[in-house]
């Protein structure tokens, strides 16, 4: 009967032991469990973060864009009043502007510059014209043409190089054309 005993004793130390392993085994798969949760916890408030302060960059970012924006509408603005201010004050002074065809009619004609970008003279002379704009005689209006893009009118004038310009009258009509000047004085010595 010791022997049964002995077994028993032995059979009930396995099963302790069994129990102990199994509780030890789930005591660690816990600790690992929380660990991982803290970590997630951590990650995701530093992910949290980061993400509100993106948030408000881009904010600051996008109000910083609509200030420069709105700025420079109002320079913009600022700049065609003083314009219409100053064409108006000068009654009718001449002008060196885009082309636009209403002002031919609106100033009893034009000079047409037929202006390439990639032109050194056309170059030369919109810097004369831009610099001496306020030289323009009264009631004269130049109007600066994009060579490369008006073959329209390049047809209609029978224009075939850059750096030419025509006078033209109220109605559109060609009076006169040439090719080249490199100043105002220029410009207007040749006009009729």
């Amino acid at each position: 009967m010791p022997w049964i005993i002995g077994g028993l004793v032995i059979v009930v130390g396995i099963i302790i032991f069994v129990v102990i392993q199994n509780n030890e085994q789930k005591k660690k798969e816990a600790a690992v469990k929380e660990v991982v949760n803290v970590i997630a916890d951590k990650v995701s408030d530093k992910v949290n973060e980061k993400a509100i302060g993106v948030k408000e960059e881009v904010r600051q970012r996008g109000e910083e864009i609509v200030d420069q924006a709105v700025e420079e509408g109002k320079q913009k603005v600022d700049e065609a009043i003083k314009n219409v201010g100053e064409n108006s004050l000068s009654d009718n002074a001449g002008t060196y502007e885009e082309y636009d065809a209403a002002k031919i009619a609106a100033n009893d004609g034009a000079l047409l510059f037929f202006h390439a970008s990639w032109c050194p003279s056309c170059r030369v002379l919109d810097k004369a014209l831009t610099e001496d704009a306020d030289k323009i005689p009264s009631g004269l209006a130049i109007l600066k043409l994009d060579y490369d893009e008006e073959t329209e009118l390049k047809k209609k004038y029978a224009v075939v190089g850059q750096h030419t310009l025509v006078q033209v009258d109220k109605d559109g009509n060609k009076v006169t054309m040439w090719r080249g000047a490199n100043s105002l004085d220029e410009v207007i010595a040749k006009l009729q």
